[in-house]
């Protein structure tokens, strides 16, 4: 599944790869007989414009009506399909951002190429 840019996108687009997307991920589980699914969320989810400290996911998410970014919606109903499903254990987990390549098109002068060498193939610690 492609994600959209996030600077150029348009709104079909973001709910094609973000909700439907979602709901065929969810299906093909349920057709595999996956027993469980880690969805990779965003904080976009809990409406992203607005400022939030120290929230937790006990936290109650926003109405729809005070979303203003079509993106923010799309991630919204796609993380609720995946908690939603009936057949296999789900999580959803908010990131805050993910850089997913040296092109990244959004973070793609973050780094310079050494840096980027550097990091390729380190070890990552996972915690908890």
């Amino acid at each position: 599944m492609i994600m959209p840019d996030l600077l150029k996108g348009q709104e079909d687009m973001y709910y094609q790869a973000n909700y439907i997307g979602m709901e065929e991920v969810v299906d093909a589980c349920e057709m595999a007989k996956v027993q469980r699914l880690v969805h990779a969320s965003s904080i976009a989810v809990t409406n992203h414009f607005v400022e939030s400290f120290n929230a937790s996911e006990s936290d109650p998410l926003p109405p729809f009506s005070e979303y203003s970014s079509c993106y923010d919606i799309s991630k919204r109903l796609g993380e609720d399909v995946i908690l939603k499903a009936q057949n296999v254990s789900t999580c959803s987990v908010r990131f805050g951002g993910l850089l997913i390549s040296p092109y990244d098109y959004l973070c793609r002068d973050i780094f310079d190429s050494d840096t980027l060498y550097a990091l390729k193939g380190a070890d990552i610690d996972i915690i908890g």
